[in-house]
Order: structure tokens, then C-alpha cells, then sequence
């Protein structure tokens, strides 16, 4: 194992493609494998699977073809929470919304004609439960065989009603349910009535949050910038946000809220552009970016020294009087 991980951390060192791929498949595996399972098979099992991965991602890399292991689809901005340190800026939506179901399906029509495959689609908002078609549109979601697995990420506030339940009964579905203790009322009742329905479901347990910092400027040069994007804490959350395709949630809440300067070469709008045209700049946008503006106003790097923080802790909202 000492001899592998030596491996990947020089090519890691050597090839941006090979961190990229890395990057973004070690998480889906962590997702079905425990890794520190030293049990042999469990072990074997895991580096044949890693292997496999990489090879089609080599394969289909070389026959052109686009597929991406996990991306986030945002449905809404809308919480039945308020973190004041949500590391996906939703605590400083002043006026939070829900996105039509019209336009989710016209984006997830656009976005299916642009990739070849995803392994694993995220319906996330805010708390997706918040939007009232949610049950139409995870079932227009589930239809497509370019999706590998859907998954539903909730906070553990709301009970969804029968229509949802029997979407979410769909083989693709599961259910991760983050557990925020205190602040997470329904969650046992949720996890009760998803049992009863034989819905896949998920809870993960949070101890801590990591510190990203505040939204303001770090005024980082350009060498730095590629450290803090190359060495990203969590590789793994391209985020779709009304047609637009970012690397990270931190820059497409950011842009959306104003917060983060847009600018075109830190996104793709897939859902204004021809599909040849934003399929070739997906191609580009993910082998060739060195980092986005958003990494200035974000310390989640392997890099820095992020203080762990209680998860969930509510913002206070001042009342003028």
C-alpha cells in the first residue's frame, strides 16, 4: 500500500489530469468501500475497482466521449435552515427561491445532451424537499439512462408526502440524510417512514465542519490560486445552478449571489450554448482550468490549516426595531 500511495502522490505531482481523475473518483469509491478497511479483500476489491474506473475514464477520454462521476443539480435556494457558516452560501440568500420545474427539465435535457454520463447526480438546494414538484422532476431525473444513481440530500426537517415517497422509491434513488443533531428534528421520523417504504436511504453523521472563511477577497496571486484549486478539500461538488456548470458550489452560489465576480472563463452556461459548442468547452473547461475566482474567497484546501467547527450552529437574525 506504501508503494501505491507513493505512486499516486507522484503522479498526482506530474500530471494535472491524473489529480483531476483522482480527485474525483477516490470519493465515489469512499462512497461503497471503507478505506480504512485493512481486511485484504476489502482492500483488493478496492484498487481492482479504482483500476477499472480509470480505465474506462481512459477509454472514454480516448473515444471523446464526456461523463463526469458526480455533479450537484440545484433545484432550489430555499432552507428550512440558516448555518451561518453553510459552505454552500445559502445563509446569505436574502430572498431564497425555488427554480420552475420547467426550467429544471429544460437544463437537465440540455445537460443529458451534453454529457455521455453521469455516475451520480445530486438533486440538492437548499433542502430540496422545500420545492413542490420535486417528486415530478426526480422522476423525469430517474428516466434517463445517461444517470448512473440519484441522490436526494436532505437535512432532516421535513417529512416528503406520498407523491415524493413514490418517487423516491425509484433503484437509482438514495436518500442521504445529514445529521445535524438537535437542529435535524425529523430525522428519525424520516428514516422511520423511508424504512416503511422501502426507500434507500443514508445518514451521515456530522462531528464537524470544516471552515471555509468568509466571503471577502484573499487577494491571492495566481500560483497560489492553483495550489488552493489543485489541493481542494473536497474535489468532488461540481455544481449545476440555473444552466450554468461550476466547479464548486462556493462559485456558483457566489456568482448567483454576487459575491464572487463572474467572469466567462470560471463557468460554461451550458444552458445558452449549442450543444457542440458547450460540449467542446466542457472538454476544455474541465482538463484545462488551473483554478476560478471563487478560490479567492475559499480556504477549504488541504494547504491551510482550516479550524473544525460544530456543524448546523443556526445564524442569528437581527430584527430592526
Amino acid at each position: 500500500m506504501n508503494l501505491l500511495r507513493n505512486a499516486r502522490d507522484y503522479l498526482c505531482k506530474k500530471s494535472i489530469w491524473f489529480r483531476r481523475t483522482y480527485n474525483s473518483i477516490w470519493p465515489v469509491m469512499e462512497l461503497k468501500y471503507n478505506a480504512n478497511d485493512s481486511k485484504p479483500k476489502k482492500r483488493i476489491l478496492l484498487i481492482l475497482n479504482l483500476i477499472a474506473i480509470f480505465t474506462r475514464k481512459i477509454l472514454k477520454k480516448m473515444t471523446g466521449k464526456l461523463e463526469t462521476a458526480y455533479m450537484e443539480f440545484v433545484i432550489t435556494t430555499k432552507c428550512t435552515l440558516k448555518c451561518k457558516d453553510c459552505a454552500n452560501l445559502l445563509q446569505h440568500y436574502k430572498n431564497p427561491y425555488n427554480i420552475c420545474i420547467e426550467e429544471l427539465k429544460k437544463h437537465f435535457d440540455k445537460l443529458m445532451d451534453v454529457f455521455d454520463y453521469i455516475h451520480i447526480l445530486s438533486v440538492i438546494g437548499g433542502e430540496p424537499f422545500m420545492h413542490p414538484q420535486i417528486s415530478e422532476l426526480i422522476a423525469y431525473i430517474c428516466q434517463s439512462n445517461k444517470i448512473g444513481a440519484v441522490r436526494i440530500t436532505t437535512n432532516g426537517t421535513l417529512i416528503p408526502g406520498k407523491k415524493t415517497l413514490d418517487a423516491l422509491k425509484n433503484p437509482k434513488i438514495t436518500v442521504k440524510l445529514s445529521n445535524y443533531g438537535k437542529y435535524s428534528s425529523k430525522l428519525e421520523a424520516l428514516k422511520n417512514i423511508l424504512s416503511e417504504n422501502n426507500i434507500k436511504y443514508h445518514v451521515m453523521n456530522l462531528d464537524y465542519w470544516f471552515d471555509y472563511g468568509g466571503t471577502e477577497a484573499r487577494n491571492r496571486g495566481a500560483h497560489e490560486l492553483q495550489d488552493i484549486f489543485s489541493d481542494c478539500r473536497t474535489p468532488l461538488c461540481q455544481s449545476y445552478l440555473n444552466g450554468e456548470f461550476h466547479f464548486c458550489p462556493r462559485s456558483s452560489a457566489g456568482v448567483d449571489l454576487g459575491l464572487v465576480p463572474k467572469k466567462e472563463s470560471d463557468y460554461v452556461n451550458i444552458g445558452k450554448l449549442e450543444t457542440k459548442e458547450a460540449r467542446k468547452q466542457m472538454k476544455k473547461f474541465l482538463s484545462k482550468t488551473k483554478f476560478v475566482q471563487a478560490c479567492d474567497y475559499c480556504d477549504n484546501s488541504y494547504r491551510l490549516p482550516l479550524a473544525r467547527i460544530k456543524p448546523g450552529i443556526q445564524k442569528t437574525i437581527k430584527i430592526s426595531i
